[in-house]
């Protein structure tokens, strides 16, 4: 059986972190102005090895054994970080509630995405280790009360009261961890 998780993202591996990602617009139902510098529209994510692999993880969120083979490799592979869409997005509520789900079998592994499709969530009990970080662009205003990221063109743009996590996620988490709500990336 194929693995599920990917460990080729360069920016994630090197802190390892494991991603989970999935074709980008087809699964990313509030996608907006983000669709003009997607950068999962360019780069090695137009090889056709980077699109079969989204297509297959896309099939495999459909199978009722989604939760458990995620569980499994994860235990399997003693993956401690995971990264939900470094692609693609939560594509409806019953796809999130996987997540939830998966969070809530393995309380001591981190995992967290950006999202446009926060509304997804409104109403469920999100488990303490998946951290959702809602991402400009998108069809609906992000809650900046909420944790959220915003890309600028460059780092000297980020502001002086946001997280810099445009050379590691893992300043993400330990900024959201800390009670952080502001992250900042930079367009690559």
């Amino acid at each position: 059986m194929k693995w599920l998780l990917g460990m080729n993202n360069r920016k994630l591996s090197k802190d390892g972190i494991a991603s989970f990602g999935l074709t980008a617009m087809k699964t990313c139902p509030f996608a907006l102005l983000c669709k003009k510098y997607c950068y999962a529209n360019k780069g090695a994510y137009k090889y056709s090895v980077v699109y079969k692999a989204q297509q297959r993880r896309f099939k495999a969120t459909m199978q009722d054994n989604f939760e458990e083979r995620i569980a499994a490799e994860i235990v399997a592979r003693e993956i401690k970080y995971v990264r939900i869409h470094d692609s693609g997005d939560f594509y409806n509520k019953a796809y999130a509630k996987k997540w939830i789900n998966i969070a809530n079998r393995l309380s001591d592994i981190i995992f967290y995405a950006y999202t446009k499709s926060w509304i997804y969530f409104e109403g469920l009990e999100v488990p303490a280790n998946l951290l959702l970080i809602q991402s400009v662009g998108g069809r609906y205003e992000v809650d900046k009360n909420k944790p959220h990221a915003v890309i600028y063109k460059t780092v000297e743009e980020i502001p002086k009261d946001y997280v810099d996590c445009h050379k590691s996620d893992m300043e993400l988490i330990k900024g959201y961890l800390k009670g952080k709500k502001n992250f900042g990336l930079v367009f690559h």
